[in-house]
């Protein structure tokens, strides 16, 4: 099963950082959403937790969060083009009720 992550960086990323770490992500295989600029949602299974971290600290010298989400679920709203990857991907298809 492949493991999901929620990537966060300062707000304010210079836009070469920005396209290094996607460059990194599509380089590894990563099945990815970013339409939020300091934002990357992934799934894949070919790099681990401390090698996002320790890559993206190469790339951006500002706050970087990496967050593995197990047991991910989503809610929320998004513009409807990048709202179907979510969907799609990250809830595998799943539409969750507010008590699950």
């Amino acid at each position: 099963m492949a493991k999901k992550y929620i990537i966060i960086v300062d707000d304010d990323i210079q836009a070469e950082a920005e396209d290094k770490i996607t460059h990194f992500f599509q380089a590894k295989k990563a099945n990815f959403w970013h339409w939020v600029h300091n934002v990357w949602i992934v799934i894949g299974d070919t790099f681990s937790i401390t090698e996002i971290r320790e890559s993206l600290r190469l790339i951006h010298t500002g706050t970087v969060l990496v967050f593995r989400v197990d047991e991910g679920k989503l809610s929320g709203y998004a513009h409807t083009e990048s709202s179907k990857w979510l969907k799609e991907h990250w809830n595998e298809g799943k539409r969750y009720t507010p008590d699950e």
